[in-house]
């Protein structure tokens, strides 16, 4: 069970170095609402698993719309505080 997460550890590591290092703030933050995005999916997966919601439906998909807004609103309030 634990080996899966070293190996992906092991694999997103070095990714996320890179990122962080090559690929400045914005391209940053993209792929933290892409893990945001994927983080939700599974959240809903599990929890909505045994009633009438989808995991595509329209309260699942307001989740992800709020979550990356989260993320990019905290961008760019960081961006205008360096202007």
């Amino acid at each position: 069970m634990h080996l899966k997460r070293w190996i992906t550890s092991l694999v997103a590591l070095p990714l996320l170095i890179f990122l962080i290092l090559k690929g400045g703030a914005f391209l940053f933050t993209v792929f933290i609402c892409f893990v945001c995005i994927v983080s939700l999916f599974e959240y809903y997966k599990i929890v909505l698993s045994n009633t009438d919601f989808k995991v595509f439906g329209f309260i699942p998909f307001l989740g992800f719309i709020a979550g990356c807004l989260i993320i990019l609103a905290s961008y760019f309030k960081s961006l205008m505080q360096l202007l």
